[in-house]
């Protein structure tokens, strides 16, 4: 995908989604992220324009934190609130 504002540089990122996740805290995916050019806060942009930001990317639009929906059932010990600190983005690799 791509993303250009007036005046902005051409971007490309290319994704797979690896696991779709249903948790009592929402609906998630796991992606497999690859950048051709490599924009500041490429993935974090690409993202947030297809209306799906990363995970606790308050900055993209993400809420800051998670609240248990109220159909889906919490396991014993699980809070109805995760305040987010960081986002969920992680690099496993350069290659």
């Amino acid at each position: 995908m791509t993303t250009r504002g007036a005046g902005g540089r051409d971007a490309v990122t290319h994704y797979v989604v690896t696991r779709k996740v249903d948790s009592p805290y929402g609906k998630f995916a796991l992606l497999e992220v690859k950048i051709e050019t490599g924009r500041t806060h490429q993935i974090r942009v690409h993202m947030a324009s297809l209306g799906h930001p990363v995970v606790g990317d308050a900055l993209y639009g993400a809420p800051g934190e998670l609240k248990s929906q109220s159909n889906k059932v919490r396991k014993a010990g699980m809070p109805a609130t995760l305040a987010l600190s960081r986002n969920f983005c992680i690099r496993r690799s350069l290659s």
